[in-house]
């Protein structure tokens, strides 16, 4: 069995015995550009011009030294279309494009790259050959559109104030799609200020008919697949509503407000003294070396911080990126919902309709009442099985 998996926005894929990367020629081409880009004209932005109010580099050289950052693209989400050619998509938040990669003679082929272009889950089907995505609206509602083989959009399938992501097609059925969605709520200037529970909604391609599967105002069910044998998979976390905190956290705060209360003074009071003398506040005893910043991984909409499922790792025997309130559950032909296993970060489903599961560290493969462990790494964003050749 062979694995693909995002890490970090990289690309990797496991062969069973290792960890091989998939780099992108179209990335690469775009890093040389910049770096060719800011040898040429870097030096207009020069900081000691900039200092200077009357030939500052924004006076002499006007837009040319207000250049748009680079940022190194990512890898965003993979689809596998047979046992050598997977499709990806690469963004860096300015511009995101959609590629054809053949594994086996390592040749990329771009179906578009475009600006602005901002999506929450897309699917690719080798039996229809077509591609579905969740597109984000100027509103920042989110439609499910159904793509042609070369990405230009058919149909449009779901409308509404509301968020339809994470769209998969059905194993079960050709014709249906899965899809995760949440209502919006606004205020009265109809600005975005929370997401209400996430439900599973199946769509008919044909006749545009919405079904509501599972829903629940205390969970949020996500990343919905089904199997040949149209039981449904997703992974069944709690609800926060927006501005929730929890008693916990609440006492917390109120127990260190005077330790967190010195703590700004000391921080403001340093500020200030780098200001005027350019030089960070001098402690009494030796010099400290500056704190490590915390890592931050996003998981399924939710911010995941490092530095504390490290934290947390001293005291398990298994480090999990994610809690065990994220459950991984099965719903049946009868709607019979059973748990399959816990801290359920990602997972995905083969051709023989077994389960692949990975707790953000360690990808396990489900068989019968049996766990298997098939590899771990550092970090595991998004997982995907590809056939063994």
């Amino acid at each position: 069995m062979r694995y693909l998996f995002i890490s970090d926005g990289r690309l990797f894929i496991n062969t069973g015995g290792e960890n091989v990367e998939i780099t992108s020629k179209f990335a690469e081409e775009k890093m040389e550009e910049a770096q060719r880009e800011h040898s040429l004209h870097g030096w207009k932005g020069d900081k000691g011009m900039d200092a200077d109010p009357y030939y500052g580099a924004n006076i002499v050289w006007g837009g040319q030294a207000r250049s748009r950052p680079f940022r190194k693209f990512r890898f965003k989400n993979v689809m596998v279309k047979s046992e050598n050619i997977i499709y990806y998509l690469l963004t860096n938040d300015f511009i995101t494009g959609l590629f054809q990669y053949n594994i086996s003679e390592n040749e990329e082929l771009r179906l578009f790259h475009r600006h602005e272009f901002q999506e929450l889950g897309m699917d690719y089907s080798p039996n229809i050959d077509k591609f579905v995505v969740s597109m984000v609206n100027e509103d920042q509602s989110a439609d499910i559109e159904l793509l042609d083989n070369q990405a230009v959009s058919e149909k449009i399938l779901t409308t509404g104030d509301s968020r339809d992501l994470d769209p998969s097609f059905s194993r079960f059925d050709a014709e249906d799609i899965l899809c995760q969605t949440a209502g919006i709520g606004r205020n009265e200037e109809g600005f975005v200020w929370g997401y209400g529970p996430e439900a599973i909604n199946r769509v008919n391609v044909n006749s545009d008919e919405i079904t509501t599967l599972l829903e629940d105002e205390k969970y949020d069910f996500l990343l919905p697949k089904d199997d040949k044998q149209g039981n449904i998979y997703c992974i069944r976390r709690p609800y926060r509503a927006p501005g929730y905190a929890s008693p916990v956290k609440i006492f917390w705060y109120v127990v260190t407000f005077p330790v967190r209360l010195v703590i700004a003074i000391l921080r403001f009071l340093d500020a200030f003294t780098k200001l005027f003398s350019r030089e960070p506040m001098r402690t009494a005893g030796p010099l400290m070396q500056p704190p490590v910043k915390d890592k931050y991984v996003r998981v399924l909409g939710q911010t995941i911080d490092m530095a504390k499922v490290q934290r947390n790792a001293r005291f398990s025997n298994e480090p999990s990126l994610v809690p065990k309130s994220w459950e991984l559950i099965k719903i049946d032909n009868k709607g019979k919902i059973s748990v399959i296993s816990k801290r359920v970060s990602s997972f995905d489903i083969d051709d023989n309709d077994q389960v692949h599961i990975t707790n953000g560290f360690r990808v396990k493969k489900l068989v019968g009442d049996r766990i298997q462990n098939a590899f771990k790494f550092n970090i595991i964003e998004s997982l995907k099985v590809l056939k063994a050749i």
